[in-house]
C-alpha cells in the first residue's frame, strides 16, 4: 500500500476505523490497519525528508555577492556614509540602491534585497579573495614564501611555535630528557601593522561618478597595498622615520647587509654568485628553497647576459615557474622588482640620488621568514572639506619577521 497525498492516508484511516467499528475487528482488518498504518508512517517520513531536501536546495540558491561585487558595494556604502553625515544624517541611498549600482542581475538583485541581513549575501571568501589579490602582485611571497599566517580574532600581535628547519634527533635513553630541538628560542612574534592603499578625488564628483570607476578604483587600491607591502619587505629599515612604510621593519636587503651576508659583485659571473650564496651555508643549498630578485636596471641585465641566465622557455616543461618568475640562474628562480632601488657602491641607499647608480640582487630562503595578515580588510571614506578632496582607503594589516638570522644575502656594486 502507497499512499500519494496526506489527504489519501486520512481517508483510508477513516474508513478502516469506520469498519472497526460497524464490524468486530479481524485479523484481516487489523492487517488493513497495520498496512495503512505503516504506509502513512513512509508518506510523513518521504514528506518530512522532501521538505528538507527543499529547504536546503533554497538555502543553497540564496545569492551572494562576488567579491568584486562586495568590494565596490563596500566602496559606495563608505562613500554613502559620508554623503549622509553631510547631509545632516539623511540618507541618499538606501541598501537596496547601493546593491543596485554593482548588481547588474536583475533576479540577484531581487533575491539579495530580500534576505533579512547583510551578512547572508557577503561572500565566505572575500577576506581570504582580498588579501590574494594583494599578495598576487607582491613579489616575494605568491607561490614562495612559506610561512604565511591569517587570523581575524584577538589582537594584532601572534606568539608562534618556533620551528628550525628540521627536527633534530637523539637518541633515547630511559630515564633522561630528551634534547629539544630548539634550545635558542620557543616562540616568534608576529605584530600586524596598519597598511593603507589610498584614492582621492574632487568633491566634484557624485556617487554616479564612483560607480562608474569601481574598477579602476578597486585596482588602484589593490595595487597601492601590494607596492605598499614589498617595499617595506625589500627596503625595510627602522632608522626611516614614519609615515614611510619602511620604517615598520628591517627589511631583507637590510637583514643581509646588517648580517655581511654580502659581497661586491661589480664582477658578475657564477663563481662570485655561488661564493654570495655559500654565504647562506644550510640556507643556501637547495635551490628549490631560494628565490632571486632583482633591481631591475642594471642586476636584470647582468643575469640576462650570463650565459648560466635561462629564460622561461628554455627552463623544461616539467619546471616549476612561480608568479612573475622570468627565468632561472644556478637553478634558482629569478624575478625582479620595480620597488627594488639602485644604490650606492657599498649596497647602501645614499641620501645623495646622483650616488646611486649601482645595481643590486637579494637571494632568499622561503623558510626562515614569516608574514601574516590580520583581520578583514576596511574600506574607509573620509573628505577634506577645506580642500574639498575625497578620501578613499583601504586597510589591511599585515606583519612580517625573520625568524633565523641567516636566510638572505645581498650582491651589490653591479654595472
Amino acid at each position: 500500500m502507497e499512499f500519494k497525498s496526506i489527504s489519501e492516508a486520512i481517508d483510508q484511516i477513516a474508513i478502516l476505523q469506520k469498519k472497526a467499528q460497524d464490524f468486530q475487528a479481524s485479523d484481516e482488518l487489523k492487517k488493513d490497519m497495520k498496512e495503512s498504518l505503516d504506509a502513512l508512517e513512509k508518506f510523513v517520513v518521504s514528506s518530512n525528508t522532501h521538505q528538507e531536501a527543499q529547504l536546503a536546495s533554497t538555502s543553497k540558491q540564496i545569492p551572494t555577492l562576488s567579491n568584486e561585487e562586495y568590494f565596490d558595494y563596500l566602496i559606495l556604502k563608505s562613500v554613502n556614509e559620508r554623503i549622509t553625515r553631510a547631509n545632516q544624517g539623511i540618507e541618499k541611498f538606501s541598501q537596496k540602491d547601493l546593491l543596485s549600482f554593482v548588481v547588474k542581475d536583475n533576479l540577484k538583485l531581487k533575491a539579495l534585497t530580500t534576505t533579512t541581513t547583510m551578512t547572508d549575501w557577503i561572500p565566505t571568501e572575500f577576506q581570504n579573495k582580498v588579501i590574494d589579490l594583494i599578495t598576487a602582485n607582491i613579489v616575494v611571497i605568491p607561490d614562495f614564501l612559506q610561512n604565511v599566517f591569517r587570523w581575524s580574532n584577538g589582537s594584532n600581535k601572534r606568539d608562534y611555535p618556533y620551528i628550525d628547519w628540521y627536527a633534530e634527533t637523539f637518541t633515547g635513553v630511559e630515564g633522561q630528557t630528551i634534547t629539544e630541538s630548539n634550545p635558542q628560542d620557543l616562540k616568534f612574534n608576529l605584530t600586524a601593522k596598519p597598511f593603507k592603499g589610498m584614492y582621492k578625488w574632487t568633491d566634484e564628483t557624485d556617487m554616479f561618478t564612483v560607480v562608474e570607476m569601481l574598477p579602476l578604483l578597486r585596482q588602484a587600491l589593490y595595487l597601492g597595498l601590494s607596492a605598499a607591502i614589498e617595499n617595506s619587505l625589500i627596503n625595510g629599515d627602522t632608522a626611516i622615520a614614519p609615515p614611510d612604510v619602511r620604517s615598520f621593519w628591517m627589511g631583507f636587503r637590510k637583514i643581509a647587509l646588517d648580517a655581511s651576508l654580502s659581497a661586491d659583485l661589480s664582477t658578475f659571473n657564477i663563481t662570485n654568485f655561488r661564493a654570495l650564496r655559500q654565504k647562506l651555508a644550510k640556507w643556501g643549498i637547495k635551490p628549490s628553497d631560494l628565490l632571486i630578485v632583482a633591481e631591475e636596471n642594471i642586476a636584470y641585465y647582468n643575469f640576462l647576459n650570463d650565459a648560466n641566465f635561462l629564460t622561461i622557455d628554455k627552463v623544461g616543461a616539467k619546471a616549476t615557474v612561480l608568479t612573475g618568475q622570468i627565468g632561472i640562474y644556478d637553478g634558482i628562480p629569478v624575478k625582479t622588482s620595480s620597488l627594488y632601488p639602485l644604490t650606492n657602491a657599498t649596497g647602501q641607499v645614499d641620501a645623495v640620488p646622483a650616488n646611486n647608480t649601482k645595481g643590486s640582487f637579494i637571494i632568499i630562503n622561503k623558510r626562515p621568514f614569516a608574514v601574516g595578515f590580520y583581520g578583514n580588510p576596511i574600506v574607509e571614506w573620509d573628505k577634506d572639506i577645506t580642500a574639498g578632496i575625497n578620501y578613499l582607503v583601504l586597510r589591511q594589516y599585515f606583519a612580517f619577521n625573520n625568524v633565523y638570522a641567516q636566510g638572505v644575502a645581498v650582491g651589490y656594486n653591479m654595472a
